[in-house]
């Protein structure tokens, strides 16, 4: 099984009318329930009606809703892109209402655009993209274009400023090197001892892997623990 990247972000969809995005909400989430990597845009105890009229704006003609989504992606969102429309492939689960809902869905022009960032751990990657998804009910083509408009490495830093943890919540020896007095503002042991563990988290050759507390990065490097437990009062 592929790992699994997290992504969160916007989604507008655009249509001709509401019942259009109104189906295609509803299917994608009947979707969500036979998939690995699940989109996850509508709470599926919602009105979808309710939900979609106080998040639609109306533009040169056409309705545009504007929705908040997560997501986990297999390796990338972008793989979750590419299946996207896959929604309204009939399938063997579907009841009469589900398959009438993807031939309205099929009969009407929609477009999908993600304003979104998307993480993974083992691929050492924080990405912020867009990606639009065109669906012509003419021809039935379906064109995607993703952009990508940062892509930073799997850091601590990356991960607080976009959303992922809180400040206090994950550390790193780059990220304590960084924002030393900062983050430990709190903690008078290190504030005082600074000169002294500053030139042994420099020495460190892995700055970037990620911790969830402060003692278990000290556990990991044997030299600052054995500083600590000297030291401390």
């Amino acid at each position: 099984m592929a790992n699994l990247s997290e992504a969160h972000g916007r989604v507008y969809i655009k249509a001709s009318n509401l019942k259009t995005i109104e189906d295609f909400l509803l299917i994608q989430e009947e979707r969500n329930k036979y998939v690995y990597y699940p989109t996850d845009i509508i709470d599926s105890q919602s009105d979808i009606s309710d939900v979609v009229s106080a998040r639609t704006t109306q533009e040169n003609g056409y309705y545009i809703c504007n929705m908040w989504f997560t997501a986990e992606g297999r390796w990338c969102f972008e793989n979750n892109i590419d299946d996207f429309f896959d929604c309204t492939l009939f399938q063997d689960t579907d009841d009469v209402f589900i398959r009438k809902m993807k031939e309205y869905v099929c009969s009407q022009d929609i477009q999908i655009k993600f304003e979104y960032v998307d993480a993974e751990a083992s691929q050492n990657f924080v990405k912020e993209q867009e990606a639009t998804i065109t669906y012509n009910s003419k021809t039935k083509d379906i064109s995607i274009d993703v952009k990508t408009i940062k892509d930073l490495p799997y850091a601590a830093e990356n991960l607080i400023v976009y959303g992922y943890y809180e400040c206090d919540e994950i550390v790193s020896v780059q990220f304590l090197l960084d924002y030393y007095d900062d983050y430990l503002r709190e903690n008078e042991f290190y504030l005082k001892h600074k000169d002294e563990i500053v030139p042994i988290l420099e020495k460190q050759q892995e700055k970037e892997e990620i911790f969830f507390f402060l003692e278990s990065l000290e556990s990991s490097i044997p030299e600052l623990k054995e500083y600590v437990e000297k030291n401390k009062e």
